[in-house]
């Protein structure tokens, strides 16, 4: 089983070197596309969860689903790496628009819009909002810092048993 196993690897990397090598755009192409829906897949939820406390359970699926699916679907049928117009009906013209630009940043900001939207038709739990502002002191201005954040959250987390 050993050998079966190397001669398997030996073969795959023949086949990746030919492929590396031979300039083939098929790899770029999976590459780019894999990338694109990552990027897009979490890095809205990254940002929103990291800098606003009204993001919901509901909006970080829903915009998941939609930046994952809608990368794979546009750059892989549709347009490509890039919009452009030979896209077939309505993508030619969306292609027209943005000729050139790439298609993951275009839709990190739509995935990122309907995040914001459906966080806003929906209601994050009680339970989340009140963890959010008891971690999340507002210390104000005026006053002398006498503690930082990260001391607040220890101390929060202390309080509660859990570290």
């Amino acid at each position: 089983m050993v050998n079966i196993g190397r001669i398997v690897v030996i073969i795959l990397a023949i086949v990746a070197i030919y492929y590396a090598m031979s300039g083939n755009k098929l790899v770029y192409a999976m590459v780019a596309t894999a990338w694109g829906g990552l990027a897009v897949g979490f890095g809205p939820i990254l940002l929103l969860s990291l800098w606003w406390k009204r993001v919901t359970k509901v909006a970080g699926i829903i915009g998941m689903a939609y930046g994952l699916i809608s990368e794979v679907i546009l750059e892989s049928t549709i347009y490509g790496w890039e919009f452009n117009p030979n896209a077939p009906g309505i993508f030619g013209a969306i292609g027209e628009v943005l000729n050139g630009v790439p298609v993951f940043s275009v839709n990190f900001f739509v995935t990122l819009v309907i995040m914001i939207l459906v966080s806003l038709i929906t209601k994050p739990p009680e339970d989340v909002v009140r963890l959010h502002e008891n971690i999340f002191k507002k210390v104000p201005i005026e006053v002398a810092r006498s503690r930082s954040q990260a001391e607040n959250v220890a101390e929060f987390a202390k309080a509660k048993g859990l570290i």
